[in-house]
């Protein structure tokens, strides 16, 4: 994990020699092949301890406190470990080098879990909507956060009347309209 004030490039040299300490189901498949795999399972493990707290979630209030509740905890989480949250946006990955599937599995669980909470708007066969709808409150929730984190909200009010308002906005725009006339 980084340390305080440590650099995402100054992670490999410190946690290399605990390498041979990963339980073997945690490495990526062919070992770790430098740098970029290291802090991509980093990444991942960070994925997946915010999806555990996530998961705690009883998604049975309805949409809007399901996705309130999602809210808390990702608000709860990055503030506690914002140089692990910001380490998974910051580290690019070289053109040719393609995200683990273990990555890329924990991104698809944590948007499961959005999936769910809205889950109660949408019929049964309308996977693909639910899944992009899923995506954008999500990354509504990240970009709010990253203003927060760098202290670019300002005071006029709090990240969480934000994210309240953000929600408002989302359910109301998912009922039925009433047509005039």
């Amino acid at each position: 994990m980084l340390k305080n004030g440590e650099k995402i490039g100054s992670l490999a040299g410190r946690i290399a020699p605990d390498v041979t300490r990963c339980r073997a189901q945690d490495r990526p498949r062919g070992g770790f092949g430098g740098a970029d795999d290291l802090i991509e399972q980093m990444n991942a493990e960070t994925l997946d301890e915010l999806h555990d707290l996530c998961q705690q979630i009883e998604f049975g209030a309805g949409p809007a406190k399901n996705l309130r509740a999602l809210a808390d905890r990702y608000l709860s989480y990055t503030r506690e470990n914002p140089r692990l949250w910001n380490a998974v946006f910051e580290h690019r990955l070289p053109d040719d080098h393609q995200r683990p599937e273990n990555y890329q599995a924990c991104v698809r669980r944590l948007m499961g879990l959005v999936e769910t909470a809205i889950d109660p708007l949408f019929e049964s066969n309308n996977n693909h909507n639910r899944l992009h709808e899923a995506r954008v409150l999500w990354a509504s929730f990240y970009g709010i956060s990253a203003l927060e984190t760098a202290g670019r909200l300002g005071k006029q009010e709090t990240v969480e009347e934000m994210i309240g308002t953000l929600v408002e906005i989302y359910i109301s725009s998912r009922a039925p309209t009433n047509p005039v006339g």
